[in-house]
């Protein structure tokens, strides 16, 4: 039996996931630089010392903050975006040799497990169907841990892995400009905007200590909020995985 199209739909949706949470390029707007919401904990100490990040040109900014997450060895990510007419929603604890999350979408889910260097997902049904597998698979698949080939997994791999999610989300983007210090459930944060119209936004990072991801937010319904920094991440690979 053919169980690529089991997964083929997944490992697509989870490209087109993290190009639509990538970086200030096409998740957050621009618009919304001035009044964050305050939902979500602080990722870092708001006692820290300033880290000077306000004071830097915004190229150099976003260079420091890609400089400290190379640093890091796990982060928890939480938040939802729109896809077209879909809404999508992730809560993720990415590590550096192991991850696992949820991606919620039109109410189905897919979790998703990296661990030993293999990556395994399992969906409902409808999380697979909106996630475009066929019908004719959901039988096989729906509620089944699929094990991935290591040739089909780098986009779910790197949704839960934290260097190569932070790459992602950091790299694209146009020309930035200056934000505003502002505040988020009682951390100082520096916002740095991507100024394209339509595409561009707002990331706010700490602007005390570790010059780290705090929250990316958009105007479209798009919100990314980063929280428990170097907390371990132990996922244990599923039994009875079927091969993908």
């Amino acid at each position: 039996m053919d169980r690529t199209r089991w997964v083929a739909g997944v490992v697509l949706a989870a490209g087109v996931l993290l190009s639509s949470c990538g970086g200030s390029s096409s998740a957050p707007s621009a618009s919304s630089s001035g009044s964050p919401s305050s939902s979500a904990s602080p990722s870092v100490s708001a006692s820290a010392s300033p880290n000077g990040i306000a004071n830097l040109a915004p190229d150099a900014a976003l260079q420091q903050v890609l400089t400290a997450t190379k640093d890091v060895s796990s982060v928890h990510v939480a938040g939802q975006f729109h896809q077209g007419s879909k809404h999508f929603a992730v809560d993720i604890d990415a590590g550096a040799t192991a991850g696992q999350g949820r991606l919620t979408i039109q109410g189905g889910q897919v979790d998703i497990r990296f661990v030993d260097n293999t990556v395994y997902f399992r969906g409902n049904r409808a999380g697979l169907l909106a996630f475009g597998t066929p019908r004719s698979a959901l039988k096989q698949a729906a509620g089944k841990w699929i094990k991935l080939p290591t040739t089909s997994d780098a986009s779910l791999r790197a949704l839960v892995s934290v260097h190569a999610f932070m790459a992602q989300i950091l790299s694209s983007h146009g020309k930035l400009a200056k934000g505003a210090t502002t505040t988020i459930n009682g951390q100082s944060v520096y916002g740095i905007v991507d100024t394209r119209p339509g595409t561009g936004g707002t990331l706010y990072v700490a602007a005390t200590g570790p010059a780290l991801p705090v929250r990316l937010l958009g105007s479209k319904g798009q919100t990314l909020d980063f929280s428990n920094y170097n907390e371990p991440v132990t996922v244990t690979a599923p039994s009875g995985a079927l091969n993908g």
